[in-house]
């Protein structure tokens, strides 16, 4: 049945004695249900990967309701998008911002799945898709399109935005302005801490270079009341919002040191978005368990037992040194008490040819320790690589910092 609406469009004409009014008829009619189509076929199955999180892996589009007779224009009808499979209790419904088109990257398909649909992560599972139009009080329903996925494990996203670049303390309570020069040692990709000395009740923040990333704490809290444990936010030139677009924004304060001097470890983890601040230095590297260093390997000709002369000597509680003659381009390692449990290396992923003279270094061993001190077996890492001229070198381990020196003796 056809619906009439009368849609009056009235043109004034204003003359010394003429008025001119034009009314247009216009029917509507009965709307036709759009029509949905995929870009993957229906008997293919799409498997999803993390490597393809950000870009876009399945498109669906839809014919235009029309619901005027008689005429090239036509009437906007709103559109929404659900999603279901057979187990899934209620559809999602995603309202499309582009007209009669709607793309998924990876990361919205597979979370949508994972978290919304029910699904597991290596196992085939079927989405249909439907076009729910909407005008006026009719409402009308596409075909159904459904195709099969394969999903990946889901990776929490951090609590807070890690770090672009390298991050820093700054403020009166580390007595640092500019330049910035105390660097916080990044443990793992949502992990930094860093041991230095602060005054007491003072200001202070972790940014980037040029404050384009600042770490403070939410502008409704007592600085107060969270001197040594709370929540971290991110403010900043460079920002990001809760989908990891960048905004600039300054809304959060500063935190406020402890009320006594001296030494403190902050530990920043971007994965819980909670930082602690304990009083004493702590290594970035757990230090070895009985307290000695060996240098081995074929750039001092592997000699086993290991002589006490390749043995490190302690210069500090954290930092341990040894003047030694290299064999150029060989590898090496150090091994804490002359064993295989606690092994000191260049971490994985990183080009060693880059890192011969300075960089940082990382635990490996039978032994070693993650990053709340308890034993693990870990075997992931790298050997140094020595300088590409045979010589004699001073090799230095910081564990404050997790960074190691070679510099070339004369």
């Amino acid at each position: 049945m056809k619906k009439t609406i009368f849609y009056i469009l009235s043109v004034i004409f204003l003359a010394s004695t003429s008025c001119e009014t034009d009314v247009e008829l216009i029917i509507i009619k009965d709307g036709s249900p759009s029509v949905l189509s995929s870009d993957l076929d229906p008997a293919a199955v799409l498997t999803l990967t993390a490597q393809e999180a950000d870009s876009v892996v399945y498109g669906l589009d839809w014919t235009i309701v029309d619901y005027i007779e008689g005429d090239t224009s036509t009437v906007l009808a709103s559109y929404a998008l659900e999603v279901n499979t057979v187990s899934a209790s209620e559809p999602v419904v995603i309202y499309p911002p582009e007209y009669l088109h709607y793309d998924f990257h990876g990361v919205e398909l597979n979370t949508t799945i994972m978290e919304q649909l029910g699904g597991v992560a290596g196992e085939s599972i079927d989405v249909s898709f439907k076009i729910v139009s909407t005008f006026n009080d009719d409402v009308l329903s596409s075909n159904t399109v459904t195709n099969t996925f394969i999903p990946y494990p889901l990776i929490p996203s951090p609590a807070v935005f890690p770090p672009i670049t390298d991050l820093y303390l700054t403020g009166p309570a580390a007595e640092i302005g500019w330049p910035l020069t105390t660097k916080f040692t990044k443990v793992n990709e949502t992990l930094y801490t860093l041991s230095a000395f602060l005054k007491g009740n003072k200001r202070m923040e972790f940014v980037t270079e040029n404050w384009l990333q600042a770490y403070k704490i939410p502008s409704d809290v007592n600085p107060e009341d969270v001197l040594y444990e709370g929540v971290f936010v991110e403010d900043g030139d460079q920002a990001h919002d809760a989908y990891g677009n960048v905004v600039s924004r300054w809304e959060a304060q500063e935190f406020l040191s402890p009320p006594e001097d001296g030494i403190y470890t902050i530990m920043l983890d971007f994965q819980s978005g909670i930082y602690t601040i304990e009083k004493g230095a702590k290594s970035a590297v757990y230090l070895p368990t009985g307290g000695d260093i060996y240098l081995y390997g074929k750039a001092v000709g592997s000699p086993w037992p290991i002589p006490e002369t390749l043995k490190m000597t302690q210069e500090t509680e954290m930092r341990y040194s040894i003047v030694h003659y290299l064999i150029g381009g060989k590898n090496y390692n150090f091994l804490a008490d002359g064993a295989w449990n606690q092994v000191y290396k260049v971490p994985a992923g990183i080009d060693v040819n880059t890192v011969i003279y300075k960089g940082s270094f990382v635990e490996d061993g039978d032994l070693a320790h993650d990053e709340y001190g308890n034993e693990v077996s870990r075997w992931e890492n790298q050997t140094f690589l020595a300088p590409p001229e045979s010589g004699t070198y001073k090799l230095t381990l910081d564990f404050l910092t997790g960074t190691y020196d070679v510099e070339k003796q004369e």
